[in-house]
């Protein structure tokens, strides 16, 4: 298993779309867009390279100090077979 935390959403949404449009999304949808362009990619580079798998977008878990931190209402936002 993969995991992948993207701390600076918000950053690459401001340097892609501008610092203005930027505020007016909240950051929740920043990093929701961010993790949806990252797996289109992955899936992209992962079926080139012929493996076969699966990919899921969670909500509700969080690595803190080399622990997983489950917090209420953990589910899968995505799910994709590749």
């Amino acid at each position: 298993m993969i995991c992948i935390q993207i701390n600076n959403s918000s950053e690459l949404i401001a340097s892609k779309v501008g610092n203005f449009i930027e505020t007016l999304t909240p950051d929740k949808i920043d990093q929701t867009i961010v993790e949806s362009k990252l797996l289109e990619k992955i899936l992209e580079n992962l079926t080139n390279q012929g493996i076969k798998g699966s990919v899921s977008l969670l909500n509700g878990i969080d690595i803190k100090k080399k622990e997983i931190v489950i917090n209420n209402g953990l589910n899968i936002i995505k799910q994709k077979d590749f």
